[in-house]
């Protein structure tokens, strides 16, 4: 009896219908009294997400973002008792709700968000991190940091002309909600799964032809974002607790890399064929077809700094 009411009551929770739980009320005005749990199911989702989706709350206001969650919770309902990672589909819902909160670019700021999110709450993998040459001659990267004490290592890429002009991928911004030390440098080795990591950018170059047969695998600490607006830098200013946009948001794409290294959360603008490049690793294609895609877009890609920033920062195994 005690299990076929929890059951109801937790598909009353969820649904808002009454259905079986009818069967344990004596009246009507039963029914009505349990309207309050409902309700506080209903707070407990919202706030779950206004606290995911920081720039969404701010974006939307105080009118309207309550009502755009309770109706993305009403439709989607928690399938487990905590609600940490809840919303998963919460940027989907802003970019079909576009008509109604008269945002169009407010769902890039959701995947930012999400993204932000599931990095945080990722667990930690054994990938070790490699160490860089220490005279690399690669151009500097993307990305002005919000953060001091970056760790020194080779940039990602050189000069992104999509991109403000700043420090690589050792000074991209971190984000302000985050702390911690930078990671410790040590010489790599095989990980519990079988994967290898090169151990420094000079084995990337004398090893080249075996690593373009090679298959990778990204962190489970790193998410590689598309958008469809320019949303990053005003996204970072959000983060920070400033207000809403003051310019026009470009309607045109942008990728971005969203990645923790311990407990320091970072991000940044990506050129194209960097995007390329990293899309087609996570994708589980080889590395020579991900690097013929990356080197379409721009002869001039520099895959061994890539590589080796990949590595450098723990993001990027590869399989045997």
């Amino acid at each position: 009896m005690l299990d076929e009411y929890t059951g109801a009551f937790a598909r009353y929770l969820r649904t808002g219908s009454v259905g079986a739980l009818s069967d344990f009320c004596d009246a009507d005005a039963d029914l009505s009294r349990l309207r309050v749990y409902r309700n506080g199911f209903l707070k407990a989702c919202v706030d779950a997400l206004r606290a995911s989706y920081p720039s969404v709350e701010r974006l939307a206001g105080e009118e309207r973002f309550p009502a755009l969650a309770r109706h993305f919770a009403e439709a989607n309902p928690p399938g487990t008792a905590s609600l940490v990672e809840y919303g998963e589909g919460f940027p989907q819902h802003v970019r079909d709700t576009r008509e109604v909160h008269g945002l169009d670019w407010l769902a890039s700021f959701a995947v930012l968000d999400r993204a932000w999110t599931e990095v945080y709450f990722a667990e930690d993998d054994d990938i070790e991190a490699a160490p860089h040459r220490g005279d690399s001659g690669a151009l500097p990267g993307p990305g002005g940091r919000l953060a001091a004490d970056a760790q020194p290592a080779s940039c990602l890429i050189g000069p992104n002309a999509s991109a403000p002009a700043g420090a690589g991928l050792d000074d991209a911004p971190a984000s302000p909600d985050s702390s911690g030390m930078p990671a410790t440098v040590e010489q790599s080795a095989s990980d519990s799964d079988g994967s290898r990591t090169p151990a420094s950018a000079d084995s990337l170059s004398d090893d080249a032809e075996a690593l373009m047969n090679l298959r990778g695998r990204l962190s489970p600490r790193v998410r590689l974002v598309s958008l469809d607006y320019r949303v990053l830098a005003t996204w970072r200013r959000l983060r920070e607790g400033e207000s809403g946009p003051r310019v026009e948001i470009p309607h045109a794409p942008q990728q971005v890399l969203v990645w923790r290294s311990d407990a320091e959360m970072l991000y940044r603008d990506l050129a194209a064929p960097e995007h390329a490049f990293i899309a087609g690793v996570a994708a589980g294609r080889p590395c020579g077809e991900a690097a013929g895609s990356a080197l379409d877009l721009d002869a001039e890609f520099d895959l061994v700094a890539t590589f080796a920033s990949l590595l450098h920062h723990r993001m990027l195994s590869f399989e045997h």
